[in-house]
């Protein structure tokens, strides 16, 4: 990790880690609260202020827990999983937009969430069990 790395060549460095969604951590770095962000700008501007360096592509993925019966099944739809439990982020920011345009590719509606959170810890947890 890079954190580690850094920490092992300085040893007295003090790394405060903060963990957001993108436009706030751009935010904050606006702001001079952050002296780096990584995040997903999604076409974000910073300005004549900022740069920006587009690191790598990512893709994203329905995930169930090992012991969410969907697990062990091979071949799934998007129509297959419409009516299961969702935790998904919210909407409105990069992530969420991103979300909206896959299950729109696909022709589908949007399934409707039990449980909304942006912290990835959260969804995690919840996903690792069988209901989700």
């Amino acid at each position: 990790m890079a954190i580690e790395r850094l920490a092992k060549r300085h040893p007295r460095i003090v790394v405060h880690a903060v963990d957001g969604d993108g436009p706030t951590l751009c935010e904050m770095l606006c702001k001079r609260n952050l002296d780096f962000v990584v995040a997903r700008t999604w076409g974000s501007s910073f300005g004549e202020d900022f740069a920006g360096e587009y690191l790598f592509d990512e893709s994203m993925f329905v995930i169930a827990g090992l012991k969410n019966r969907w697990s062990s099944r091979r071949r799934i739809t998007f129509a297959d999983l419409l009516n299961e439990p969702w935790v998904l982020p919210e909407l409105d920011n990069p992530v969420g937009a991103l979300i909206v345009e896959g299950f729109h590719r696909s022709g589908m509606a949007l399934p409707r969430p039990q449980v909304v959170s942006n912290s990835m810890a959260v969804r995690t947890r919840l996903v690792e069990g069988r209901s989700f």
